[in-house]
């Protein structure tokens, strides 16, 4: 049974514990993951709105560099045959490099003729002579409208704008700026961002911020989710948010297309942002809290035990106690080296001798316990030590007869026959190492007198001796009836 409630105690204090940890610390990250898709949500607001911004500043890139008039001059150079064709694009190559490099920097730049055919392009001196005219930017373009696509160029996707090449009011040509998706653009977004940040197509990752294997865990699944991909790169716009799982690390993710004239689902961008680092100052608290947990585990745990068994051992005082008594050993006593025990015992030992007549109950200890239990707190008086005073047996409780042993003489002078008792009962009690100071000589002797009166009223004696007695360690007062 002790084991069980101490098993049981322990449980109660694990129990509690856990759900303080749960709830305390379960709410906080609660709380903390709602605040991060928040503020993710927001930062992807934020960076669209950049992107806007970004996207205008490049369209005033390529209009300014479509106005350039040793753009527009080259252009305007006959072309009638090859070799003038041919002439006409060197000068156009020319003039592309020696402005791209000074004022327009760019992965690559484009000059197309009024039906999208290429005639120069940059780093390239020889003539590709491409067709682009079925790009929606470049019959923007050619209508007289600047605009923003994504390209797959030679093999890379490139975020490519486009402006009209305009001589007296007549669009000639379109100008093409193409910034290739790559670590200086990525590393340009995510200075936007509050966390990581990628460019991804339909099967895989085209470049990120992440170390190497968290991208290669985000490769891994764009390849596995292309239906989802592919659902999130053919939005208007929209945001999707997940939640993956890079290495040891837990990822919360918004993707979105990338806003074009029509993106026709090429690329898309996503903000990332640790999950688990985010809640890391979360797993500090949970390791505080735990390590509280414990210790109050252990501290309550043993108070609790020391509880158990210090009630166990009270029970223990008395169950042995009520057995000796149940087998008839009613001389037992209630004795123990622990003091609260003793002192227990010491009430029971009297209510036990009280019971079976072997003492007369004082007429104060009512009066007594009353003064100890009701006093004000720090004032209370150690109550005065009981005079136990024996009953007279029922062979002395009779008159004598011829064949019985005399009965006491009466005593002549009462007060000194008192004072002599007092004396000797202090002597007893002080070899038998009690203690006296609270016994007090008129006290005891105004008790034995009212004892006196009871017993002779109750047995219709001429008086009472008492003698003082010593058994066990215990000293008593014996009285014994007169009768002549």
């Amino acid at each position: 049974m002790r084991i069980k409630l101490a098993i049981l105690m322990i449980g109660l204090f694990v129990v509690f514990a856990g759900l303080t940890n749960w709830f305390i610390i379960g709410n906080l990250e609660k709380d903390a993951k709602s605040k991060l898709e928040q503020g993710l949500t927001h930062t992807f607001q934020v960076y669209r709105r950049a992107q806007r911004a970004n996207t205008e500043e490049r369209l005033d890139l390529v209009r300014s560099f479509a106005k350039e008039q040793e753009i527009i001059d080259a252009m305007m150079l006959p072309a009638e045959t090859d070799e003038e064709a041919e002439e006409r694009h060197f000068k156009l190559f020319e003039k592309l490099e020696v402005l791209s490099r000074l004022r327009y920097k760019a992965d690559f730049i484009l000059i197309l003729d009024q039906e999208g055919n290429e005639l120069a392009r940059t780093k390239v001196a020889s003539w590709k002579k491409n067709n682009f005219g079925e790009k929606p930017i470049i019959k923007e373009a050619l209508k007289g409208t600047a605009g923003e696509n994504i390209w797959t160029f030679e093999k890379r996707i490139a975020i490519v704008d486009a402006a009209p090449i305009m001589n007296q009011g007549e669009v000639i040509g379109t100008m093409a700026i193409g910034n290739v998706i790559g670590e200086a653009l990525v590393k340009q977004e995510r200075d936007m961002t509050i966390g990581d940040f990628a460019y991804f197509s339909r099967n895989r990752v085209l470049v990120s911020t992440l170390n190497s294997n968290h991208q290669a865990a985000l490769n891994e699944f764009v390849s596995n989710n292309s239906s989802k991909i592919a659902k999130v790169l053919l939005s208007k716009g929209d945001y999707f948010q997940e939640r993956i799982k890079l290495g040891m690390e837990d990822y919360l993710v918004i993707l979105s297309p990338i806003s074009s004239i029509s993106n026709h689902g090429i690329a898309g961008v996503m903000i990332l942002k640790s999950e688990t680092k985010w809640l890391s100052k979360f797993g500090t608290s949970r390791q505080f809290l735990a390590l509280i947990s414990f210790l109050f585990i252990i501290i309550g745990s043993s108070i609790a035990i020391l509880i158990l068994q210090k009630a166990y051992a009270i029970i223990d005082f008395f169950l042995e106690g009520a057995h000796q008594i149940t087998i008839g050993n009613k001389d037992y006593e209630f004795r123990s080296e622990d003091p609260t025990l003793n002192a227990m015992g010491q009430t029971m030992n009297l209510m036990i001798a009280i019971l079976l007549g072997k003492y007369i109950p004082e007429d104060d200890d009512e009066e007594i316990s009353r003064i100890s239990f009701n006093s004000p707190r720090g004032a209370a008086k150690p109550a005065p030590e009981r005079l136990l005073i024996e009953t007279m047996d029922e062979k002395e409780s009779t008159p004598a007869t011829a064949d019985s042993a005399p009965a006491p003489a009466p005593v002549a002078d009462r007060d000194a026959y008192f004072e002599n008792l007092y004396n000797e009962f202090i002597a007893a009690k002080k070899q038998a190492g009690d203690d006296i100071t609270q016994i007090t000589k008129d006290r005891m002797i105004a008790k034995l007198k009212r004892t006196e009166e009871k017993l002779i009223e109750k047995h219709n004696c001429k008086g009472v001796v008492f003698t003082v007695k010593q058994e066990k360690g215990k000293v008593t007062l014996k009285p014994s009836p007169i009768w002549e």
